[in-house]
């Protein structure tokens, strides 16, 4: 036991904590919480992510139910592209909150980058549907 404590030492795998106490360097410092910012950017974003998954159903629905095609003037069509815009507004917002977690520092960024990174895929999914959208027009 003794002896892998000093290979350890030796190899330098140990460095002292913020608390002065000697640990591994291979495992995270255990005073680290997780980014408020970055937990609201992922959560954020898994719950966006349904309700776009759930307004493109919707969408599809209306659009395939309706004979000849959804009118682009109708009640039901305006509501979808309200919740689309409030959907990429949730989005950019997420976004923000994402990287505010990255950027902190003395915080664990695990949730920031996932919040980060799915807000920024889910906002280039759909700016490709709206693009492909305004060409089949």
């Amino acid at each position: 036991m003794v002896d892998r404590v000093f290979s350890a030492f030796n190899e330098g795998s140990w460095e002292r904590g913020q608390t002065g106490e000697m640990m591994n360097s291979t495992q995270p410092e255990r005073g680290l919480r997780h980014s408020g910012f970055g937990i609201a950017s992922f959560v954020m974003a898994i719950i966006q992510t349904v309700g776009a998954f759930v307004l493109l159903v919707v969408a599809g629905y209306l659009q395939s139910t309706t004979p000849g095609g959804m009118d682009e003037k109708s009640l039901e069509a305006v509501l979808v592209g309200l919740g689309f815009f409030a959907l990429v507004f949730l989005f950019l917002v997420g976004l923000g909150l994402g990287i505010a977690g990255v950027i902190q520092r003395d915080h664990r960024r695990l949730f920031a980058i996932l919040g980060l990174t799915i807000n920024s895929a889910i906002l280039i999914v759909l700016g490709v549907v709206f693009s492909v959208g305004l060409v089949m027009r």
